[in-house]
């Protein structure tokens, strides 16, 4: 994990190194407890796991980040 910030809309934005798209979490400084600055500094620089689902609407074919974790298994956010 290269980078994470916070976005538009309150979204938490990950940069990953080598991928042109930057997964977020929609709204989740808005909608969940999370404790930006705290999450910079534990996942910036590390590997992490990320769960991604699937979401098909008629005007997107996006997917959504349900699950972050560091690879030592301690999960920092989940929708599962």
């Amino acid at each position: 994990m290269d980078r994470v910030y916070e976005g538009p809309s309150y979204d938490i934005v990950f940069d990953i190194k080598e991928n042109e798209k930057f997964p977020y979490i929609n709204r989740g400084l808005q909608s969940y407890d999370i404790d930006l600055p705290a999450w910079k500094e534990k996942l910036e620089g590390q590997q992490v796991e990320m769960t991604l689902i699937k979401h098909w609407t008629p005007f997107s074919k996006d997917k959504f980040i349900a699950k972050v974790a560091l690879l030592d298994g301690e999960v920092l956010f989940s929708r599962l």
